[in-house]
């Protein structure tokens, strides 16, 4: 998978799991009310990006 604007339909979503794939941008993610936590480890999203932070400040665990 290296897309996530498939994703932003999913309301319901709370746990991604991102993890060693090719995504890189997490910004279709920020549409989505009920996510709690990203895991991320060994993917390719910068960790400083706008997205992430964005995220963060709704309140969104960035693993």
């Amino acid at each position: 998978m290296k897309d996530l604007s498939s994703l932003s339909a999913l309301q319901n979503l709370k746990i991604l799991d991102v993890s060693d794939t090719e995504i890189t941008d997490l910004s279709p993610l920020e549409e989505l009310g009920n996510l709690e936590r990203i895991h991320y480890h060994g993917s390719h999203v910068d960790k400083e990006s706008q997205s992430v932070k964005a995220l963060k400040e709704k309140g969104v665990e960035i693993i």
